[in-house]
């Protein structure tokens, strides 16, 4: 009795195992982040508070797929001081492009995302970044320092490309400096722009 149970239940199991994995993810061609914990961009990722004050902002991303397995990734940054008017000095900025590959799954998509190709002065993992399908938002969320971020991209293109004033082409990754004339040592906000995040 028992053996005849299972072998009735086995193949059940078997086909709903099948459905759930392969089942297909319907992904638009293109997508760019909204918001990040549902702020609009640019968004201050960490800041420093002392003498001078300086944010480091997340200023864009965008996901295009290109194909079954690869996708054409970007992400922009800055440094921003904060002067006493109220006003915000670009100390440095950052943009880089990468054509790199993907796996769709049910419900969501992996993206690996290696930026030791762009040399950083130390090296840092690889990232796998898990995008979860809801609608037709794709939403990412990492631990940062001890918070939760959630990044938002929505279904679309950017109105203007997210690297567009670096004019950055596939697999690069271009930095525009400032003049520096603080007096201030950047090493670790140029690690943090150096570590993509």
């Amino acid at each position: 009795m028992r053996v005849a149970q299972f072998a009735i239940l086995f193949p059940a199991l078997t086909a709903t195992s099948c459905s759930d994995t392969q089942a297909p993810l319907t992904l638009s061609s293109d997508y760019v982040l909204s918001t990040v914990n549902g702020s609009s961009l640019p968004f201050v990722v960490d800041s420093v508070r002392s003498q001078r004050s300086f944010d480091y902002r997340i200023v864009g991303r965008s996901i295009k797929f290109l194909s079954a397995d690869s996708v054409q990734y970007e992400q922009a940054s800055d440094i921003v001081q904060l002067l006493p008017d109220g006003s915000r000095y670009v100390v440095e900025s950052a943009c880089f492009g990468m054509r790199t590959v993907y796996v769709a799954h049910r419900s969501f998509v992996v993206i690996t995302i290696d930026s030791n190709r762009f040399q950083p002065p130390a090296p840092v993992p690889i990232r796998y970044d898990t995008l979860r399908l809801f609608g037709d938002t794709l939403i990412y969320q990492r631990i940062d320092a001890n918070r939760v971020l959630r990044f938002a991209f929505v279904s679309g293109q950017p109105t203007s490309p997210v690297c567009g004033s670096f004019a950055a082409p596939p697999n690069t990754r271009l930095k525009l400096t400032a003049r520096v004339d603080y007096g201030m040592s950047l090493s670790s906000a140029r690690r943090s722009l150096s570590a993509i995040r």
